[in-house]
């Protein structure tokens, strides 16, 4: 009788914890796709970090009078190596906006156009320093290199804020959840 009733047994318990797996499952997939985002939002903030770096030095004129246009055009290219590996990553993640938490599409619909002005800058001052290479630190690079650096350090400033607002509200849902185990609501 006792063997019988196992497999039946069995098969209740399997029916009442398999949809709570399988919701687990589920939201352990959401929150690895969207812990991937945050690490991917991240990664671009690396990497303003480091554009910012390059436009620190050739957005300086006192600087740039001292740099050859070859040293110039160096700075230049890390930039823009740097903005395309965040057009890079940017892309991928327009590619992942649905498994995308809404504050990480909100950050994202914020800094693209701030950074596409930042590479449009950047594209600028490459062709100014082209165009003059005889006197380049008479020309408009540092100019363009330095609005480029401003959208860079908008778009800095915007994602830090929203990494903040994240990281408060995890800290309010950990606050509540802890409440409520300790209430019994």
């Amino acid at each position: 009788m006792f063997r019988k009733m196992m497999p039946v047994t069995a098969a209740l318990l399997a029916g009442a914890v398999m949809p709570q797996v399988l919701a687990a499952k589920q939201a352990n997939n959401e929150s690895a796709a969207v812990r991937g985002a945050r690490y991917s939002l991240q990664d671009i903030q690396a990497n303003i970090v480091q554009a910012e770096r390059e436009t620190e030095t050739i957005g300086q004129p006192a600087m740039m009078e001292r740099m050859s246009w070859q040293v110039q055009q160096q700075y230049l290219t890390r930039m823009k190596d740097n903005l395309n590996q965040i057009g890079a990553k940017v892309k991928r993640l327009e590619a992942e906006q649905d498994s995308l938490a809404l504050w990480e599409r909100e950050a994202l619909a914020e800094i693209v156009p701030t950074l596409h002005d930042a590479a449009t800058n950047v594209d600028l001052a490459i062709r100014e320093l082209n165009e003059n290479q005889i006197s380049p630190w008479h020309s408009h690079v540092a100019k363009y290199a330095a609005k480029a650096g401003e959208d860079e350090q908008k778009a800095m400033k915007t994602l830090h804020a929203y990494f903040k607002m994240d990281n408060a509200a995890r800290a309010e849902k950990k606050s509540r959840e802890e409440l409520q185990s300790v209430s019994g609501l």
